[in-house]
């Protein structure tokens, strides 16, 4: 555990049978039911309960740093059963799923805002008011990119170990993006209305999100298009009315002779 708590990368099926064996020995396993404890024994072993409770919460929440690319193989599956082991009141009746659903919903919740903020740090983006309008278009669309590679990443290497829990992964994503949601909209603001330089910002992403079967038509994609229809609209309408003209211009050019 203080290694752990240190930063240690500690094997979790290690602290998984440590514990177990705790607890085995202080809620009792013999078939007799009876057994003896200390009173000073349960009190350490309350206390070792709620340190485990803390390192697991922390693990989970900064899944990405922790156990990056998923590294090493099956230690985030391993660390999540083991918060639901240690989440049990005694070795023989089982955690209620929504218990242990509400604990990764909460650590879910902030990681979307840890996992923000370090990629702000690591673009090195600063959100600068007076900045020009290219430039937070430019910034903008490269923290785009990077959020996608992020989710793609987390879908890659970790969507295995919270395959019980999809809804919360998406949950998860939906919170990412709208924290990126922000930046993005206050960069657009400053847009031209009739410049075409954000167009390649609305590909990225609805390319991205029509293909991911948790965020298409999620808040997010709905946010994206509604803020997108007049550009694509007014792309559509000039698209339309230069072919029309193409071809009444090739139609003018046409000279037509009667063939006998």
């Amino acid at each position: 555990m203080d290694y752990a708590e240190n930063n240690a990368l500690v094997d979790p099926t290690l602290l998984h049978y440590s514990y177990a064996f705790c607890a085995s020995h202080v809620h009792g396993n013999r078939p007799d039911g009876i057994g003896t404890v200390t009173v000073e024994e349960k009190q350490q072993f309350d206390v070792v309960r709620t340190r485990l409770l803390s390192l697991l919460e922390n693990h989970i929440t900064h899944f990405r740093y922790c156990f990056p690319f998923g590294r090493p193989d099956g230690a985030l599956k391993a660390t999540l059963s083991l918060q639901e082991r240690v989440l049990m009141k005694d070795i023989t009746t089982p955690v209620p799923p929504d218990d242990m659903q509400k604990v990764v919903q909460k650590c879910l919740e902030k990681a979307a805002q840890i996992n923000y903020s370090q990629l702000i740090q690591y673009a090195q983006i600063k959100v600068d008011a007076a900045a020009s309008a290219e430039k937070r278009l430019e910034d903008v669309i490269r923290l785009g990119e990077l959020c996608i590679e992020v989710l793609q990443q987390n879908e890659e290497h970790h969507s295995e170990a919270f395959s019980w829990w999809p809804d919360l992964m998406a949950e998860h994503a939906e919170a990412f993006l709208s924290l990126f949601r922000a930046d993005m909209d206050s960069a657009l603001q400053v847009q031209p209305v009739d410049s075409w330089n954000s167009f390649p910002l609305f590909q990225l992403l609805n390319n991205f999100l029509r293909t991911d079967p948790h965020l298409c038509n999620g808040s997010f994609h709905e946010h994206l298009q509604d803020l997108f229809v007049p550009l694509v609209v007014r792309y559509i309408d000039l698209m339309e009315s230069s072919i029309a003209q193409s071809i009444h211009r090739g139609f003018e050019q046409e000279t037509w002779q009667s063939v006998k």
